[in-house]
C-alpha cells in the first residue's frame, strides 16, 4: 500500500517497535469534535474486520454496514488502542495523540481507583465529625472514590452505613457544599438526625414546594416531592452536590416533573451520589434512567444501552455482568456485611421484658374485629371511614 499523509499509519509506536517498512491498515479512524458529543468514526473497514469491531463494541447495530460511530470517553480510548494494535487504522498524528492521551487518562483511573480499594489504604483524618464519631475503612473508601470520581451509586447492603458516608464526604470535599439531599418522605427526619448526630454540618429540611428565603446551612433536605417546584433554583448552581437517597425513585427519568426537576439538579451539581441496597433492576431503561441522574456517560446512549445489555422485553439480560461492569468503571461499589464483617461492631444483645396486658390486647381485636366487618359490609361512607381508621 503506497504511503498516505497519515502518520505511520497509525498506532503508537510502542505497539509496533521494531517494525519496519509499509503497514496494512483495515480502515481509518478519526476523532470528530462536537460541541454536544464528540466521537470516534470509524470508516473504510473490511467486512471481516467490522465482524471483530461489533464483537467488541456490542453497542453498534449488527445490521450497520458503516460508518461507526463511538463515543470518545476514557474506556472506549482504551479498547480502541487495543483494537488497532490487532488491526491497524490509519490516523492522523492529532488523533493517534488524544487517543494515547485518553488512554493513558483510563489507565491512571484506573490505578488510582484500584489503590483506594486496597485492604492497605488508609484515609485522610476528616474534620467536621463530632467527638467520638469515627470512619470505618470500607466507608473512607466509598469517600475517597466519589470526591476523585465526582459520582457515584454506592449499593451496600443495609446496615452499613451510606447515610453516614454522604455526611462524611460532604464534610471531606468543601467543594461540595452546599448540598441537596433528595430522599422519601419519611427519611427527611432522619437524615436531619443523623447528619447532625454525626457531624456538625448545619442542616435544613426544606418545608414546602414553591422556593422561599433558605436559612445558611450546609446540606438542604428535600422530599422528593417537593423538588420538582424548585426546579429553578437548581438551574442557578447553587447547590454543588446531589445525594440521592433511594433513586430508585426517578427510575422513569424525566418523563414526571420529579425526574425533570432531578435532571435539572444533576446537570448544575458538580458532585452526584446515589445511595441505594438494591441498585440493579430487573428493566433496562429504569437503571439506565437511574444512572443518567448519577453518572450520564457510563452507560450511553439509551438505544445503544438497550441493545447490548437487554433482550427483546426490555429485561437486563446478565445483571451480575452489568454489575460488574458498572464495578470496574468505579460507578458502582456494593459490598455486604461479610465483605466487611471484621470491621463491624460486635453485636449487643439487649433484651427487654414488655408486660402483656391480656385486656387491652382483646380491646384492640375486637375494634379490629369491628372495623373489618364495616370495612367489608357498611355503606360507601362508613367503608372509606374504616379502612381509613
Amino acid at each position: 500500500m503506497a504511503a498516505t499523509s497519515f502518520s505511520a499509519l497509525l498506532v503508537p509506536p510502542a505497539l509496533f517497535a521494531g517494525a519496519r517498512g509499509t503497514f496494512r491498515t483495515y480502515g481509518e479512524l478519526r476523532y470528530v469534535p462536537d460541541d454536544q458529543k464528540s466521537h470516534w468514526l470509524i470508516e473504510g473497514v473490511e467486512p471481516h474486520v467490522a465482524i471483530r469491531l461489533k464483537q467488541l463494541f456490542p453497542k453498534i447495530p449488527k445490521q450497520s454496514p458503516g460508518p461507526f460511530a463511538l463515543p470518545a470517553d476514557l474506556i472506549t480510548a482504551a479498547d480502541l488502542e487495543w483494537f488497532v494494535s490487532r488491526y491497524p487504522l490509519r490516523l492522523s498524528d492529532a488523533d493517534l495523540h488524544r487517543l494515547s492521551i485518553d488512554k493513558q487518562g483510563f489507565d491512571q483511573r484506573q490505578s488510582q481507583m484500584e489503590s483506594i480499594l486496597l485492604p492497605a489504604f488508609e484515609s485522610a483524618d476528616i474534620t467536621g465529625l463530632r467527638d467520638g464519631q469515627v470512619l470505618r475503612r470500607y466507608q473512607a473508601q466509598a469517600v475517597e472514590i466519589l470526591r476523585n470520581r465526582k459520582s457515584l451509586l454506592l449499593g451496600d447492603e443495609g446496615g452499613l452505613g451510606k447515610t453516614f458516608v454522604a455526611a462524611a464526604f460532604l464534610c471531606a470535599e468543601p467543594r461540595a457544599l452546599p448540598a441537596a439531599v433528595v430522599c422519601d418522605a419519611h427519611m427527611q427526619i432522619q437524615w436531619f438526625e443523623k447528619t447532625t448526630g454525626f457531624t456538625h454540618l448545619r442542616v435544613h429540611c426544606i418545608k414546602k414546594t414553591k422556593p422561599y428565603s433558605l436559612p445558611p446551612a450546609d446540606v438542604y433536605v428535600f422530599r422528593i416531592s417537593q423538588i420538582m417546584g424548585w426546579a429553578d433554583i437548581f438551574a442557578t448552581d447553587f447547590f454543588k452536590a446531589v445525594v440521592y437517597d433511594e433513586p430508585q425513585s426517578l427510575r422513569t427519568g424525566t418523563s414526571t416533573a420529579k425526574g425533570a426537576a432531578a435532571r435539572v439538579l444533576s446537570d448544575h451539581t458538580q458532585y452526584r451520589l446515589g445511595l441505594t441496597a438494591t441498585p440493579i433492576y430487573n428493566y433496562g431503561g429504569e437503571m439506565w434512567n437511574v444512572m443518567r441522574f448519577i453518572d450520564e456517560s457510563v452507560l450511553g446512549d439509551h438505544a445503544d444501552f438497550m441493545r447490548e445489555w437487554t433482550d427483546n422485553n426490555g429485561r437486563i439480560t446478565n445483571p451480575k455482568a452489568l454489575g460488574s461492569y458498572l464495578r470496574e468503571q468505579h460507578a458502582l461499589l456494593r459490598r455486604l456485611k461479610g465483605d466487611v464483617g471484621q470491621e463491624l461492631p460486635r453485636v449487643s444483645r439487649i433484651i427487654e421484658y414488655v408486660d402483656y396486658d391480656e385486656k387491652a390486647v382483646r380491646s384492640v381485636e375486637d375494634l379490629a374485629r369491628a372495623l373489618a366487618i364495616k370495612a367489608t359490609t357498611g355503606s360507601f361512607t362508613e367503608r372509606g371511614s374504616a379502612v381509613r381508621e
